[in-house]
């Protein structure tokens, strides 16, 4: 006899095996001349691949609303994820992030909801399983998802 957990479980590990194999080519995990000429670091492109994975965590929690056990476990592991996305964020554009010189730019805007979204995250699982544990999981899921199109647009 399958149990509900297990569907699920095996439902969100077929879409993220194929959004992984859609994706697959697009990821160059080698530093190349042409990166560090750029200026481009190891910790950018940590940042940047942490912060995919955060935002599939996130996808997976709100997939697994469901199944109380998976989506603490997904939750949790989002909110965890966000706030060392944002650790490494900082660390790895310490320099553009506090420089407003040139005015509150985009990269400002990307840091500030990131920043934004790790709080609602954490508050989220402080919250839990409490009203305001939906309304801070939309907001920290939301806020992620906007300060990763702000980066990529």
């Amino acid at each position: 006899m399958v149990k509900k957990g297990e569907i699920s479980l095996k439902f969100l590990l077929a879409i993220l095996l194929t959004l992984s194999t859609i994706q697959a080519d697009k990821i160059d995990l080698d530093i190349q001349a042409d990166d560090l000429d750029s200026g481009y670091t190891d910790y950018e492109k940590w940042h940047e691949y942490s912060g995919y994975i955060t935002l599939g965590l996130v996808g997976a929690t709100l997939l697994t609303k469901f199944d109380r056990g998976m989506h603490e476990g997904f939750g949790t592991a989002a909110a965890i994820s966000m706030v060392g996305t944002s650790g490494l964020g900082i660390y790895a554009h310490k320099d553009d992030v506090f420089d407003l010189s040139e005015g509150f730019q985009k990269i400002h805007w990307h840091s500030l909801i990131g920043a934004m979204a790790s709080v609602a995250m954490v508050a989220t699982l402080a919250t839990a399983p409490e009203d305001m544990h939906a309304t801070f999981g939309t907001i920290g899921g939301i806020s992620a998802v906007v300060s990763f199109v702000i980066v990529k647009w």
